[in-house]
């Protein structure tokens, strides 16, 4: 009797497909998603820091993230040695991510819900490794996907804020976010804070709307709110 594979990811545990029929949209051939599967020729290890290891190829991560290739492909310590240490993210949430970066474009309607809410459970960590690794070309549309579900009136500032100037990619959907509910927004402790410790950002989602038309709607809900909001505590800004 042959004796089982020990699975370094187990893609159906991780990403909660409910349906055995669900079809995944490979990124790579098939080949290489059943040799993270089961850790075959891997030739690197990520170790978390709160515990866990997992295998992966460096030639595929190289593929798809300049943050990877420079790591693998130059004279960096990633380079000489197997092993890299991850200090921000979980073991399950790494193995999302990686899940991610070897497969998912896309999957069929009944494994949608399934996968989104693999991404929701670990949204946070997604997205300081998306922008971390630079995987915006691979994982772009999923990312926008997941940030318009998650985005409420507490943390689309820090969203939008961990943008870097110019970085179109996300930015533009909190921006979004905040114009459409700014009632909401302005209410928030979030906004305080944010008003307290940079006041520009604020200004600079005004005066950067995308048209003459919505900076006068933004700026007139903004002022409209913020009188309402005067009316219940005094606030200094």
């Amino acid at each position: 009797m042959a004796l089982p594979i020990c699975a370094n990811i187990d893609l159906t545990k991780i990403l909660l497909l409910k349906y055995s029929k669900t079809k995944v949209q490979w990124n790579c051939p098939v080949y290489a998603v059943k040799m993270l599967e089961e850790a075959t020729h891997a030739d690197i290890t990520f170790e978390v820091a709160a515990g866990g290891s997992v295998k992966a190829h460096r030639d595929v991560l190289a593929n798809v993230s300049p943050v990877f290739a420079a790591m693998f492909r130059h004279d960096m310590k990633e380079k000489l040695t197997t092993t890299v240490k991850i200090s921000d993210m979980t073991i399950d949430g790494l193995k999302l991510f990686l899940i991610l970066l070897y497969t998912t474009k896309d999957v069929n309607d009944a494994g949608i819900e399934a996968l989104n809410d693999a991404v929701d459970k670990y949204f946070p960590e997604f997205h300081n490794a998306m922008k971390k690794y630079q995987v915006e070309s691979t994982l772009g549309s999923l990312y926008i996907c997941a940030l318009e579900r998650n985005l409420n009136r507490d943390n689309c500032w820090i969203y939008y804020q961990s943008f870097t100037k110019g970085s179109a990619i996300g930015s533009v959907t909190c921006y979004k976010y905040i114009l459409e509910h700014y009632d909401e927004v302005i209410m928030s402790n979030n906004f305080l804070e944010t008003m307290k410790q940079d006041p520009g950002w604020v200004c600079h989602v005004v005066r950067d709307a995308s048209s003459e038309a919505s900076c006068a709607w933004a700026l007139k809900n903004f002022m409209a709110a913020l009188k309402r909001r005067r009316t219940e505590a005094t606030i200094f800004i």
